[in-house]
Formats: C-alpha cells, sequence, structure tokens
C-alpha cells in the first residue's frame, strides 16, 4: 500500500509498504481522508519528545471499514464509514481498569508512536472505531478526534447555559472550542487572536474576536468589567 512516512527528523518520503496484518481485536480500515495535525508538524521537525521513527504520522483519519477480526460488539459491517480513536492500549493495567485507558501504561498512540494514517490502509483495535452517523460527510468526520478534544475541554470546564466564555487562540482547536461552547449554550464566546486570517475565519463563522497586540485590548476583550465565566487557554503560551 501507498503511505507517506517521516524516515527520520526532517525527513519525509512516499513509500509502498506491506498492508497491515490483523490480530485478533483489531479492524482495518480503507483511509478517505486524513487530516493535518499540528503534532505531525511537530513530529517531522523533531519536537515531539517520544515520537518513534521510522512513522507513518496521522492520527485524524476517516474511512471505508474493510475488515474485523474476532469480536465485534459493534455489530460493525465492512462498507461502513468510520472513525476511531487513534490509540492503542491494553486493557488490564490500573488506569485501563479505571476507564483511563488514555493513560495506560503501554500507551501507544497512531500516527506517533506506531505508523497511523497517512495510508491508503490503517489497522485499529475494533472496540475503539465508531461509525459515522448517515448523512455526515466524511470530509467534516475526519475532524472528530479534535472535535473530541474541545468537546472534552468544555465538558471539563463546567459551562453553564448562559455564561460567557473568552477563548485564547484562534487556531483549530480553539475554533473548535469555541463552535462547542456556543452549541453548549454559553451567552457570548469572544476569541482571542493575533491573526488577521484566523480572526477574519472565526468572525466568518460568527464570533466576536479581539486581537491582543491592539492598544485597546483591555477595553475591547472586557468593555464592561465584568470579565468571563470561563477562560480557555489554547494558544499554547
Amino acid at each position: 500500500m501507498r503511505t507517506i512516512i517521516f524516515p527520520n527528523v526532517k525527513e519525509f518520503d512516499i513509500m509502498d509498504v506491506d498492508m497491515p496484518t490483523l490480530l485478533d481485536g483489531e479492524a482495518l480500515i480503507k483511509v478517505e481522508y486524513c487530516g493535518i495535525c499540528g503534532s505531525d508538524i511537530h513530529i517531522l521537525n523533531g519536537h515531539h519528545p517520544t515520537a518513534k521513527f521510522p512513522l507513518i504520522p496521522g492520527h485524524e483519519f476517516v474511512g471505508e471499514l474493510i475488515e474485523v477480526k474476532g469480536l465485534n460488539p459493534q455489530n460493525l459491517q465492512p462498507g461502513d464509514s468510520v472513525v476511531a480513536q487513534p490509540f492503542f492500549s491494553c486493557g488490564c493495567c490500573e488506569p485501563c481498569a479505571d476507564g483511563k485507558d488514555n493513560v495506560c501504561t503501554s500507551l501507544a498512540i497512531k500516527g506517533v508512536h506506531i505508523n497511523g494514517g497517512f495510508a491508503q490502509y490503517v489497522k485499529v483495535l475494533t472496540r475503539k472505531v465508531y461509525k459515522v452517523p448517515e448523512g455526515v460527510d466524511n470530509q467534516l468526520a475526519a475532524i472528530t478526534e479534535p472535535l473530541a478534544v474541545a468537546v472534552h475541554d468544555v465538558r471539563r470546564s463546567n459551562l453553564a447555559v448562559g455564561e460567557s466564555a473568552l477563548v485564547i487562540g484562534g487556531g483549530p482547536i480553539g475554533i473548535l472550542i469555541a463552535l462547542v461552547a456556543r452549541q453548549a449554550g454559553a451567552s457570548k464566546v469572544v476569541i482571542s487572536e493575533i491573526s488577521d486570517f484566523r480572526r477574519q475565519f472565526a468572525q466568518d463563522l460568527g464570533f466576536e474576536t479581539v486581537n491582543p497586540l491592539d492598544e485597546d485590548f483591555k477595553q475591547r476583550v472586557n468593555p464592561d468589567g465584568k470579565g468571563y465565566n470561563v477562560v480557555y487557554e489554547v494558544s499554547g503560551t
């Protein structure tokens, strides 16, 4: 199968490799779309401390289910459009037993520690596969993983209906958090962003924006002096 591969830091190639071999409890997906995450760029540039090379990157993927080997509790069918949680966990250690398999002692993230979705096919744990709902375009479904990050952030913030929110950073995750906060019932969502392009993108989605580099930033971001009920820091600064 054809893949994009990072042989080493700052090395990029297109290669043909063997198809993944399924073990019991694994599923094979034919990739249709795979998003480019900021972490993929960090890995390529050698800024990810745990990435392992050579590596097929990519963890934001959607595609067609080809095969399931072993148990299939979700009753997935070949041909289904599916997404997946992009990591392998043992299911046996203390964090896994406590429902926190995202911090499994043997955690391996697709596209970081093990081969990911920048390929024609990718294998995943069957129990981490989810069918894309009818009517959802697969291009949109490809951002399920970053959208899940945004949903998790808003849930953890305990944002209540009618409360206000400030999002610091208007990149992909910041925009998704703003969208989720608005959908969750926030009365006001403001995005602080220095990039003209990103501010315009946010405005096109109906959000009020401010530029922290403007001299009148303090007045514009907090005109009534009441502040915000919830602030999301998504700029990495």
